[in-house]
């Protein structure tokens, strides 16, 4: 393969292009790591000795175009007296990849030092008496095999049906504590509780989801990305337990459980405390390299669903900072249609009534237990009215006082499904 005369500036190939279809197996080494993809005979592509395992297309996309069209942008030299000097001898184990093609031809790159003046680096052909100075997008082959995985928390959900799943329940590790524990129901059982929400809460008991919070949460797992995978194995492995201590997702160290179910797919995820993100910043004057802080703040996440652990935006995260009161809805009432209501019992001081609610819509009546009378269905406009003012009870905060000595009043409703629910005030 014949090159330019003369030790100039020119943008050539290292070696003979290859087709994407025609290339068998991609392998590389670096200081990060060793791995590879390779190709089956329907020419899909696999991480090497990671089948299963989903790898970024877009990433990989840029490291097939690096290896298969290998840009340089200039001979530095024929005199291979003294690779030491472009970090390319034994001794200094320089970065390589080796591309070969499904016919045999094989080509292996050595990648040496960062040239001082280019943001390039020397790069010489195994058998060819030339160093070079590499085209930009050799960078993709001193990444680290890490790099090249999705960072996939769990199986993503169909964003026109994600409010369909199942299941979603948050635990804390420190005492098992179950944060929250929502459950989806289906219209006949919704139908045979009375209430008109998709959603129950199976812990806390007695209130309603808010939906449009709730709802936040779930869109979240449409595609539940982290921003970089940091470590990873055979998706049916188990991760060595070193990883997770290391990251801090074991099970002594980590801070949330977060399970959900959709489409009878079980997800479970498990999640380490916040930290600060850093960066690397290097000074132009000495050299030295010193982290510091971004601002930005992340926890690792560890997914044995995937086999991973990624590192995940406190954003993505932002409902772990919720409290359990902005998972409720605030309407105490909002779940339940005057039609589905069977009783509504008042007691206090001054106060004890009973209503007795029979038929529906229009043709309800009321019979009043305090009066001994019926209120007719042409006479309901003020009950109505009451009932419209129960609805606006509202849950503003919640206390850590649990005294329950002063009893001001109490609110029992009974659903003609004979579901009973019973709300104090103090």
């Amino acid at each position: 393969y014949e090159f330019p005369d003369g030790d100039v500036s020119f943008t050539q190939l290292l070696y003979p292009s290859m087709e994407k279809e025609d290339i068998a197996e991609i392998a590389v080494h670096n200081d990060e790591s060793d791995f590879g993809f390779f190709s089956d005979k329907d020419g899909n592509f696999f991480l090497t000795d990671y089948v299963g395992t989903v790898y970024d297309a877009d990433a990989f996309s840029y490291l097939v175009v690096s290896s298969r069209y290998p840009t340089v942008y200039q001979r530095m030299t024929t005199d291979l007296s003294n690779l030491k000097q472009y970090g390319l001898d034994k001794e200094s184990d320089p970065a390589w990849y080796e591309i070969t093609s499904k016919d045999g031809r094989s080509y292996k790159v050595y990648i040496g030092d960062l040239a001082p003046t280019e943001n390039r680096y020397y790069v010489m052909v195994e058998g060819q008496d030339a160093i070079y100075l590499s085209g930009t997008d050799i960078d993709y082959m001193l990444r680290s095999k890490e790099a090249y995985v999705k960072p996939y928390i769990a199986y993503p959900v169909d964003s026109n049906e994600y409010y369909m799943t199942e299941r979603f329940t948050l635990k804390k590790r420190v005492d098992d504590e179950t944060v929250i524990d929502v459950r989806w129901l289906e219209d006949e059982e919704r139908q045979e509780l009375g209430i008109e929400n998709y959603y129950t809460f199976e812990y806390p008991k007695g209130y309603s989801v808010n939906s449009t919070n709730y709802d936040t949460v779930l869109q979240t797992f449409v595609e539940f990305l982290g921003t970089e995978t940091v470590a990873f194995c055979n998706v049916n492995e188990a991760m060595p337990e070193e990883k997770l201590i290391e990251y801090g997702v074991d099970v002594n160290s980590y801070e949330y459980e977060l399970y959900y179910k959709y489409k009878g797919i079980e997800n479970y995820i498990y999640i380490g405390e916040v930290l600060k993100d850093t960066e690397t910043v290097i000074d132009e004057k000495t050299g030295e390299e010193t982290e510091v802080e971004t601002g930005l703040e992340f926890r690792y996440v560890y997914s044995p669903g995937f086999s991973l652990i990624a590192k995940v935006s406190t954003e993505t995260l932002k409902f772990l900072n919720w409290d359990k009161i902005d998972y409720i809805d605030p309407a105490l009432l909002s779940h339940l249609n005057i039609d589905n209501c069977k009783s509504i019992a008042i007691s206090g001081e001054g106060v004890d009534e009973f209503y007795t609610l029979k038929g529906e819509s229009t043709d309800m009546t009321v019979d009043v237990k305090s009066t001994d009378t019926t209120i007719k269905a042409t006479e309901t406009e003020n009950f109505r009215r009451l009932y419209s003012k129960l609805l606006y009870l509202s849950l503003k905060d919640y206390s850590q006082n649990r005294e329950t000595d002063d009893l001001m009043m109490s609110l029992t409703v009974t659903t003609r499904k004979n579901v009973v629910t019973e709300y104090k005030f103090y």
